[in-house]
Order: structure tokens, then sequence, then C-alpha cells
């Protein structure tokens, strides 16, 4: 269901709003430098050139220890600081992301999406921090969605943009990094067919299989399509595989179904 969408990506929306602004404060107070890691690092520059005065050697070690320690939070509140929203990322993003739907999406649609949730082909039917869902309009059958994977350790925010609910998935992977900007960039690797079969297990004779990897309710999930010259072919699988959001890269989860 749409409405389950993504519950896990609230705790992380919460950890991002829970940073600590002191840090920051301390950053622009100590350094008094309000643009930056740059500026901070320019800052300890001239305090090593002020250092060099006649000063006891005790107290200038303090001095030192106290400026590295002011820097290391200063570093660790920037990089914690990424509480941009999936709103704030659906309007950066290109409206190209929804190009594989019949609907499309024009400049106009999104900023009727933004603006009142809602436009002429297209609906926001659920939204957290970290994920959006669109459904389109009238009868609601294709959805799209959104989501957010923080990066805490640098800043920045990976998202996966795709259709959901759909055998045959598209998706696009984009990096917002620390600064603001926007790039695409690659997704997951997609596994073996062999992660989805046990051990020992082949496919039948003729049949093909293509590897997806797409959005789904509980993330990011690797999903196969099999055929063969006639059509496709329904063959049950003996494990999911899943992408787990780890330490700023997705991690592959093997899981037996039965």
């Amino acid at each position: 269901m749409a409405e389950d969408f993504f519950y896990g990506s609230l705790a992380s929306a919460r950890n991002a709003a829970s940073i600590s602004k002191r840090g920051m404060a301390l950053c622009r107070v100590f350094a008094a430098v309000p643009k930056g890691l740059r500026g901070i690092r320019e800052k300890a520059g001239l305090c090593r050139k002020e250092m060099s005065m006649p000063m006891g050697g005790s107290l200038r070690t303090l001095y030192l220890l106290f400026f590295i320690a002011c820097i290391a939070i200063c570093e660790n509140a920037a990089a914690a600081d990424n509480a941009v929203t999936a709103r704030e990322i659906f309007a950066k993003m290109p409206e190209s992301i929804f190009e594989s739907t019949a609907e499309g999406l024009d400049d106009k649609d999104k900023q009727d999406l933004l603006n009142c949730g809602r436009s002429e082909f297209w609906e926001i039917i659920q939204e957290t921090p970290d994920a959006m869902v669109f459904s389109n309009l009238p009868f609601g059958e294709k959805t799209m969605g959104l989501r957010l994977f923080r990066n805490e350790i640098d800043g920045s925010t990976f998202i996966a943009a795709g259709t959901m609910d759909d055998p045959v998935c598209t998706i696009e992977f984009w990096k917002n990094d620390a600064f603001g900007r926007l790039v695409p960039v690659d997704g997951p690797d997609e596994p073996a067919i062999s992660d989805f079969l046990k051990k020992g297990r082949k496919l039948p004779r003729n049949a093909q299989a293509t590897i997806l990897v797409c959005l789904d309710i509980g993330g990011v999930v690797a999903r196969p399509v099999f055929w063969n010259k006639r059509g496709m072919l329904d063959i049950p699988l003996d494990n999911a595989v899943n992408f787990k959001w780890e330490n700023g890269k997705f991690e592959k989860e093997i899981t037996p179904i039965r």
C-alpha cells in the first residue's frame, strides 16, 4: 500500500532534524567565517601564524587543541546538516524523471504539484521528509516514487526516483552533495541471477532473465524478469534481493523466500 511507503525514512528524517545547531554556532563564533569549511581552514592557517608569537608552551598547546576540536565540531556539523526534504529535491529535479510514464510531466504540472498537491495528470498521495509518492489521474493505477537516502558522513543525499508497482520498472539515481549540487549517478550493481535461486538450481532450458533495479515499498530492490522467444515466463524465486542503505552506500541483502 502506498500509505506504508518508506516508514523507515521517518527515522532518518528525525535524525537530520536533531542536528546540533550549537556546533555550527561555535564554528561561526570561533572562526568568524560564515561560509563553510574553506573559510575555517583559512582561519586555521591565520591562527597558526598568530600562535608563533611568544607564548608559554602549555598555553600554546591548549589553544591548539581547542582549535582542532572546534574544527572537528564544524566538520561533523556540516556533514550532518543534510536535512534537505524530498519536496525540495523534487523541486530541483528535471521533469524528465517522469518521461517513462504515459502522462509525463511538464513544468506547469510540476509547479501545480508543488503548490497544490495535484496537477492535470498527477497527485501527491503520500509525503514525508524523505519520500514522495505520486499517483496518476484519474484512475490511480500507476505510481511514481521519490526516496532520499542520507549520507551523514559527507552531508550528501542519494536520490532514487522511478515507477513503482510495475513488473517492468524504470529508475534513476541522483546525488545532491553537501553544497546543493544535483547530479545523476550510478545506482547499485545488478545482482547475478544466481542470487535469486537456491544453490544448484538452474533456469529452465531456453529461459532468459533480465535483472531490474526498482523502487519498491521497502526501498531499492532487484527484480528479475524471465522470458523466452514465446514471451514472458513466470518462474518462482527462492530468494529476494534488496539493497540496504548503510554507511553512505547500498549493500546487497539476500533473503530466502521459502
